[in-house]
C-alpha cells in the first residue's frame, strides 16, 4: 500500500470561526485531533482528556455510519490484531494494577503491535491536506482505522463538521446537557498546549471587546428558554468576532 495520500477537507464557517478566535491554525487542530486517538482508550482503558474527546468521535463516527473493517482485510494482520486486542483487554481488566501501570503495559503492546504489522498491509502513514500540508497518522489512528474500516478524510470531515463554539454555548449554558466531543479538543488544547498560552493575541484589543460582549450576552440568553433563538444569538455574534478578526488581518 503507498505510504502518502491527498486528502481534501472543507473547512465549515464554524470549524473557521473557532479556530480563527482561538488563534489556532486549521491544520494543527486536525493534527492533535489525530495525535490524540488512542486504540487504548478505544478499548476501554483510561487516558487524558484530549484522548478521551478524540477517541469519542471516531467512536461516534464508527457508530454512526455503521462502520465495519473490510472483508479483504490482510488475514496476517487480522491474527495479530486479534492477539494483541486481547493482550490490551487483559492488560484493562486487569484490578490488581494501577490506571498508570495499566496505561504503560498498554502503550508497550500497542509499541508491539506496531513494530509487527507488515508495511504493506499497513494504512498510509501521512497524507498531503489540500496540497499544502502533510498530516501525519500515528500508528493509534492506523490500527483503528484499519480495525473498522474507517476512512480517513471522511473522520477528518466528520470532525470539521461537529466544532460548534455556538452550538456548544447555547446548549451548555444552564448546565452542562450535551457535550461536544469535537468542540472539546479544540478547546483542550488550548489548556494543554503550552505554546499556545505563550502566543501572543494578534488583535488583544478585539479579544477584550467580544470577551466582555459575550458575557453580557451569556447573561441575557440566560434568561432565554428558546434554545434555538440561543443559537442564533451566539452564532451571529461569533461570526461577528470572527469578522472583526478577519478585517483587521486585512
Amino acid at each position: 500500500m503507498e505510504s502518502t495520500q491527498a486528502i481534501n477537507l472543507n473547512y465549515t464557517e464554524e470549524f473557521r470561526i473557532a479556530c480563527t478566535i482561538n488563534n489556532i491554525r486549521f491544520e494543527i487542530v486536525l493534527q492533535n485531533f489525530i495525535d490524540q486517538v488512542s486504540f487504548y482508550v478505544f478499548s476501554g482503558g483510561e487516558a487524558g482528556a484530549l484522548s478521551k474527546w478524540a477517541t469519542k468521535v471516531m467512536a461516534d463516527f464508527i457508530v454512526k455510519f455503521n462502520s465495519k473493517p473490510s472483508p479483504h482485510l490482510h488475514t496476517e494482520v487480522q491474527a495479530i490484531s486479534t492477539r494483541y486486542k486481547r493482550q490490551l483487554k487483559s492488560i484493562i481488566d486487569n484490578k490488581q494494577i494501577s490506571t498508570e501501570s495499566k496505561f504503560s503495559a498498554g502503550m508497550m503492546v500497542m509499541e508491539d503491535w506496531s513494530a509487527e504489522i507488515p508495511p504493506s498491509a499497513d494504512y498510509p502513514a501521512e497524507a498531503l491536506l489540500n496540497q499544502h500540508f502533510v498530516l501525519s497518522f500515528p500508528f493509534n489512528f492506523r490500527i483503528l482505522s484499519m480495525m473498522n474500516g474507517t476512512d480517513t478524510e471522511q473522520v477528518l470531515q466528520y470532525f470539521i463538521d461537529n466544532v460548534s463554539l455556538a452550538e456548544d454555548r447555547a446548549m451548555n449554558l444552564y448546565q452542562v446537557e450535551v457535550v461536544n466531543p469535537s468542540t472539546c479538543v479544540l478547546l483542550l488544547m488550548l489548556v494543554k498546549d503550552e505554546k499556545s498560552k505563550r502566543k501572543p493575541l494578534p488583535q488583544e484589543h478585539i479579544y477584550v471587546k467580544y470577551a466582555l460582549r459575550l458575557l453580557d450576552l451569556d447573561e441575557e440568553m440566560e434568561k432565554e428558554t428558546d434554545a434555538e433563538y440561543r443559537l442564533v444569538m451566539y452564532k451571529i455574534f461569533y461570526a461577528e468576532w470572527y469578522n472583526a478578526l478577519r478585517v483587521t488581518i486585512n
